[in-house]
């Protein structure tokens, strides 16, 4: 092998090696605005990632304020579970840290579209929210993930909030939870009804999403009326109905 082939066979293992350990774009974290019943007793947070396929770990702190906000449970989607381990601890009632490692006896590389779901954290609400309260990543905190490399890389966060209707305390898209909608049957087989829209809207975009938090299927409601394709097979799924900057989503489940 002469000098200037071994040469080159050096450079393409030092391009190589450079293009991974660096990712070709950041990880992303959102929290969504979301906009609560006055009556509603709890809220359910989704958190979605927009993950490049080369992660295979991640850790996370969430705050809230504890006087309006009391954490109850935190489930985590399958994107994670099926990746590695997923642990979580909640300090002094008001921050909740999220630790995802690959598992015993391989790494495992998380594959994520982007606005997957990653994990709701479900909060009791203990006291009426006067403006709105925010829930926000720890900026004291390394919120990061690492790649296959074992190369750690700052994920970039977006905070969300949740207040009541009108009284919006971000400008992110807002995601409403009505508790006065209602989608029957549910189980469904080949078409679906829904009620108590808080939207003028006649005809609404909607979206499916799989238990991967994907996008499975787009149509519209018309009149409330929606028919379910006959590629849609058994499973759950969430619903998602858009309204300008607000949404509602619900999950329904899929039986024929």
């Amino acid at each position: 092998m002469n000098f200037i082939s071994l040469k080159a066979i050096l450079l393409v293992q030092i391009i190589f090696f450079l293009g991974s350990s660096n990712p070709l774009s950041a990880q992303r974290f959102t929290i969504p605005d979301l906009v609560v019943g006055e009556n509603d007793s709890f809220v359910d947070v989704p958190v979605y990632i927009d993950w490049p396929d080369s992660s295979v770990s991640m850790q996370l702190s969430i705050l809230w304020d504890s006087a309006y906000l009391k954490f109850d449970t935190i489930t985590f989607s399958p994107t994670l579970l099926e990746a590695g381990s997923t642990l979580y601890n909640v300090i002094r009632e008001r921050q909740l840290r999220v630790l995802m490692t690959p598992s015993l006896g391989g790494i495992n590389i998380i594959q994520a579209e982007k606005d997957s779901l990653a994990f709701f954290i479900t909060f009791r609400i203990i006291k009426e929210l006067p403006g709105g309260t925010e829930i926000w990543f720890n900026p004291n905190f390394p919120n990061v993930t690492t790649t296959y490399s074992l190369n750690e890389t700052d994920a970039v966060v977006t905070s969300g909030s949740v207040t009541y209707p009108g009284r919006s305390v971000s400008s992110q898209n807002a995601r409403v939870k009505a508790s006065g909608v209602r989608v029957f049957p549910n189980p469904a087989s080949y078409r679906i009804w829904v009620t108590g829209l808080p939207f003028g809207e006649i005809s609404p975009p909607v979206q499916l999403y799989d238990q991967l938090g994907r996008v499975f299927w787009s149509g519209e409601l018309l009149n409330g009326e929606m028919r379910l394709p006959d590629s849609i097979p058994n499973g759950f799924y969430w619903l998602s109905i858009h309204a300008g900057r607000q949404s509602i989503v619900k999950p329904i489940m899929v039986r024929r």
